[in-house]
């Protein structure tokens, strides 16, 4: 998805007439960051821990419009669709079926000691939209980092995305204590069976309608394309200035980070699931996974590898920052780049592929090289003891990959 595309999924969130000055300017950008809140709160209703909790109010609707403005709960997502089923808690209590779009979040309703992660993402919400926030660019700024954040916690939480993370997370403890014979075959592994029956159920249900997913993605996708047009829009000068640039300046580089992490590993995610059911992957999706895990890869590791002769430590450390190799979660996405260019060279041979040789071979360099990066990491960390990135981590998996991908 282009940074374009996901702008026009956050409310087109063009940032035309910037220029002007004063509070109307601010004002105007307070309004589309609620829109996008709004967007956020939507998405929430594919939460389960709001299910029958949380009250939303319908908006939005054409053909029964009388239901509009109308105080609802969400029961679950209605069988074999994307759609939710909501039921109206006033007079007979009707049920609809109805679009995540059509429901605004009225009333979280959830416990904060059970919903930690929950709560403070909707309270986030709330300031994001508050009509205190001041008409200023302290204001705006603000408002984007609340909302940005809750995004990013609520994406953990919603319903058929929740297992993809988890399993993500499985995966890296399965590297990281050499648990699986092969790596990273969850089926293999008791201790992670019922993370490989989840993977089943959301080849079964919940990925076979992509839209929640794509929903997510877009609003991911589109703060980056927010976070460039208003920075493009207070630099006027500057033309060169990347997406993650701009998130670093509006958000900081923890955040910037996270949003690649998150755009990446989600797309990781459906890759693998999609290849192990044998369909023949997208080549697009292949290479915005990849691009979002290398700019994960640089957010910091670019700054840092610019100083690496000032920083303290022996070569292999140095090399590590060079490598932009600077946490467990780096080196999970140095891997994981890899695996991605493994399956695609083996999915893009299949008939009905459109990959020209050229961009094949690219990829087989690319998996090569994020491979040898990622076996050289454990390699060189697991001599320097515990606690060091990579100490102890599977590298079985990783030299299968590349030995087949060195074959002719």
């Amino acid at each position: 998805m282009t940074e374009q595309e996901g702008a026009e999924e956050l409310g087109k969130l063009n940032l035309e007439g910037h220029g002007t000055d004063g509070a109307k300017v601010f004002g105007a950008e307070l309004g589309r960051i609620e829109e996008l809140a709004a967007a956020v709160e939507s998405i929430s209703a594919a939460c389960s821990a709001t299910w029958r909790t949380s009250k939303y109010r319908i908006k939005g609707l054409k053909k029964a419009a009388q239901y509009n403005s109308q105080i609802c709960i969400v029961k679950g997502f209605k069988p074999d669709s994307s759609r939710m089923v909501a039921q109206l808690i006033a007079g007979d209590k009707v049920e609809l079926s109805i679009s995540r779009e059509n429901l605004e979040l009225s009333d979280p309703n959830l416990s904060a000691e059970r919903e930690p992660i929950l709560s403070a993402s909707f309270q986030r919400l709330q300031l994001s939209k508050s009509t205190a926030v001041p008409d200023t660019p302290e204001g705006v700024e603000s408002s984007l980092r609340n909302c940005c954040q809750a995004l990013l916690d609520i994406t953990f939480q919603v319903g058929s995305l929740k297992p993809l993370i988890l399993l993500t997370q499985q995966r890296r403890r399965g590297l990281r204590n050499a648990v699986l014979p092969s790596g990273l075959d969850l089926s293999k592994a008791p201790s992670l069976r019922r993370f490989s029956q989840v993977e089943n159920e959301l080849v079964d249900k919940d990925l076979r309608d992509k839209q929640l997913l794509q929903e997510v993605l877009s609003l991911l996708d589109g703060v980056e394309a927010h976070c460039l047009g208003r920075l493009q829009s207070l630099r006027p000068d500057q033309t060169d200035v990347s997406g993650t640039h701009a998130m670093v300046e509006l958000l900081g580089e923890g955040v910037a980070e996270a949003f690649h992490w998150r755009r990446g590993a989600l797309r990781y995610m459906h890759v693998a699931i999609l290849n192990d059911t044998g369909e023949v992957l997208d080549v697009s999706e292949v290479d915005e996974a990849l691009l979002q895990l290398l700019r994960m890869l640089q957010t910091r590791g670019k700054r840092m590898a610019a100083s690496v002769d000032d920083a303290e430590g022996n070569d292999d450390v140095k090399r590590m920052i060079q490598e932009g190799i600077l946490s467990d979660t780096h080196l999970l996405a140095t891997v994981y780049s890899g695996e991605i260019c493994y399956w695609a060279c083996m999915n893009f041979s299949k008939p009905g592929s459109q990959i020209s040789s050229e961009h094949a071979a690219r990829l087989r360099g690319l998996g090569i090289e994020y491979l040898e990066r990622y076996l050289w990491a454990i390699d060189t960390m697991t001599k320097a003891g515990p606690g060091s990135v990579g100490h102890g981590w599977d590298s079985e998996r990783a030299k299968g990959l590349l030995s087949e991908l060195k074959k002719p």
